[in-house]
């Protein structure tokens, strides 16, 4: 047995950055355009709680930036919400942008470096009615979007994450079908920022620690062995080789998506529970 007193000193190299994230829709407020505000009106099971002004960050950013460089961040993770920039499709609020140019600048003057999320789960309401990336066809628009938005915060960015987590999907089989646009999005996207700026591109990674919940039954332990291929597994293996491969699928091979990433992003929050019998 041991103590956190008689573990050795964790020692960080001086390159190493430290700092925070946020997302659009978790904490600007307000944010009534996308198929997120849309959700949270309708009462979905997965939406019980209204994110009304939620932290207020689009009115108190500066304040917010402010607490940012007392802090001693030396980055910040953050993203643009896509149904600020265009509400409507092919409708561009220049006012959102220009608050958006405001923070990056502000952020850049405190010399707190900016890893940029082009897409943190939410988008545009009308681009959902259009089917969103359900439909390998609708990833046209998000890379429209793209073109659009990053010749004008390219200076500003010190990293890109294109898509958060998408790899969550892959719990659920009936949603394999997304993952893969998803995937097939990310690919994209990476080269689209590749036409703009040489920062480091990658999409964050959901790492799920997947443990049988009866470490003695075959069947749970064939379960987590099958929920770690469709999750880490899938992701490691589909960026090294640009193959999609996903159970009870038909593999897809897509060139774009090899070596499209820079990085690893990993966002790691705790272990699951494997069941085969539930």
């Amino acid at each position: 047995m041991f103590t956190t007193l008689s573990m050795k000193d964790v020692i960080f190299p001086e390159s190493f950055l430290f700092g925070a994230g946020g997302a659009g829709h978790q904490i600007e407020g307000d944010n009534i355009h996308s198929q997120f505000n849309q959700w949270e009106r309708e009462n979905r099971p997965n939406f019980p709680v209204k994110s009304g002004k939620a932290c207020n960050h689009w009115e108190m950013y500066k304040e917010d930036i402010d607490m940012m460089a007392d802090l001693k961040f030396q980055i910040y993770r953050m993203s643009i919400e896509w149904s600020r920039i265009e509400p409507e499709n092919g409708v561009h609020d220049e006012a959102a942008l220009a608050r958006y140019l405001d923070m990056l600048e502000r952020l850049n003057n405190r010399g707190i470096k900016v890893s940029l999320t082009l897409h943190h789960w939410s988008h545009p309401n009308w681009f959902e009615e259009l089917g969103g990336f359900e439909k390998r066809e609708n990833i046209s628009f998000f890379l429209r979007h793209l073109d659009y938005l990053l010749p004008k915060v390219k200076d500003y960015i010190h990293s890109y994450n294109v898509l958060n987590e998408f790899t969550n999907h892959g719990t659920y089989p009936p949603n394999f079908g997304l993952m893969k646009n998803l995937t097939v999005a990310h690919a994209l996207g990476y080269h689209t920022v590749k036409k703009y700026t040489s920062a480091p591109v990658s999409s964050t990674h959901a790492l799920i620690h997947w443990q049988p919940y009866r470490s003695y039954d075959p069947m749970d332990c064939t379960a987590a062995k099958v929920l770690d291929w469709a999750t880490n597994e899938y992701f490691i293996h589909a960026i090294k080789t640009g193959e999609m491969i996903l159970p009870y699928t038909d593999e897809e091979y897509v060139p774009e998506l090899k070596d499209s990433a820079d990085y690893w992003a990993i966002n790691y929050y705790t272990r699951h529970m494997a069941s085969g019998r539930t």
